[in-house]
């Protein structure tokens, strides 16, 4: 699949957030192979000041962010949508097509340490 990931710098609820999208999945919409919408939240432990990643807890996010990605797509075929740090919270988005791989995922997290939490639900 194309992949064209976009970068960007903005505010939610009046907090300094920062978006990475993959964009080449507006081609595909619906995604009828993974319809369901899911999150996984991480608290962050390591902010700068303006409540966005310090670079250390930055590098932990991003190889938790990969693992969850190959052991998504392997178990559920889960497509990575994309991800959004905001207010110490670390949101990684994704669409799939089954709920249970990835409820057994976000218990399994990066072995409990990392508050790794999960909302899910299906598009109306």
């Amino acid at each position: 699949m194309e992949e064209g990931w976009y970068f960007s710098a903005e505010r939610v609820d009046d907090l300094p957030a920062s978006t990475f999208v993959d964009v080449a999945l507006s081609r595909r919409v619906p995604i009828t192979c993974a319809p369901i919408m899911a999150y996984f939240s991480e608290r962050m432990h390591a902010l700068r000041p303006d409540s966005l990643s310090s670079q250390d807890e930055f590098d932990h996010l991003v190889a938790l962010e990969c693992s969850l990605e190959t052991r998504l797509k392997a178990e559920a075929g889960a497509v990575h949508a994309g991800r959004c740090t905001t207010a110490g919270c670390h949101d990684f988005h994704l669409h799939t097509a089954a709920h249970t791989p990835i409820a057994a995922t976000a218990a399994e997290g990066d072995g409990g340490s990392s508050g790794l939490c999960l909302q899910h639900g299906a598009p109306p």
